[in-house]
């Protein structure tokens, strides 16, 4: 979102070569803050988001909403990733 004001961690993971799927969707929205601790390889990170997610298919379901939103977006990000790095489809 153009406007949202993000976190450092968020900001830090969106400069990785990090691909949103629904596996690791899912991980983030079941705990952000081990998630992002994960990805940034930082046991310090702290996450802003208190809520967590613990049915996995809440999870998908959210997932699935996010991208019906904008479908062709996330996929040109994807494809757009997936030859800067030399990799077809997801990691």
């Amino acid at each position: 979102m153009e406007d949202f004001k993000y976190g450092k961690p968020m900001i830090a993971v969106g400069e990785t070569d990090t691909m949103w799927t629904e596996n690791n969707f899912g991980a983030y929205v079941k705990d952000p803050t081990d998630c992002l601790r994960g990805t940034l390889d930082d046991k310090k990170v702290r996450c802003k988001i208190a809520s967590k997610v613990r049915d996995p298919e809440e999870a998908a379901d959210l997932y699935a909403y996010l991208h019906a939103l904008a479908p062709y977006e996330a996929d040109y990000a994807r494809l757009a990733k997936s030859e800067k790095s030399g990799q077809i489809g997801p990691p």
